[in-house]
């Protein structure tokens, strides 16, 4: 016979767990990384952010999970994070100077 979680660890947030269908839906495991992260529980939220954002391809929960993983004093992942969350931008960047050429900016007045 198989005891619950709760029984064996006595650990009253094993009951609080939300069933299997619901855990997996990225707006539940989101608000609990954002609840582990007011916490402190700052590897435990960038890991909850990471898998939110594998479910939902949200980019901004990279942002997040490399926010938690810079308060977890977790530096390389930190930054890892923060080059995967702006590589995008920096490579539609790269690709618009390269079809169009640098462009300077010039002050008014100034030809």
């Amino acid at each position: 016979m198989c005891l619950g979680a709760a029984a064996v660890t006595g650990r009253a947030d094993a009951m609080a767990a939300p069933p299997a269908s619901k855990a997996r839906e990225p707006d539940t495991v989101a608000r609990e990384a954002q609840r582990r992260f007011r916490l402190g529980d700052y590897d435990l939220a960038a890991e909850l952010f990471v898998g939110t954002h594998e479910l939902s391809g949200r980019p901004a929960l990279i942002l997040n999970a490399a926010s938690a993983h810079e308060k977890a004093g977790n530096v390389d992942r930190a930054v890892a994070l923060f080059e995967r969350y702006i590589a995008p931008a920096a490579s539609l960047l790269h690709e618009n100077r390269t079809r169009h050429g640098p462009r300077r900016v010039q002050a008014s007045g100034q030809q």
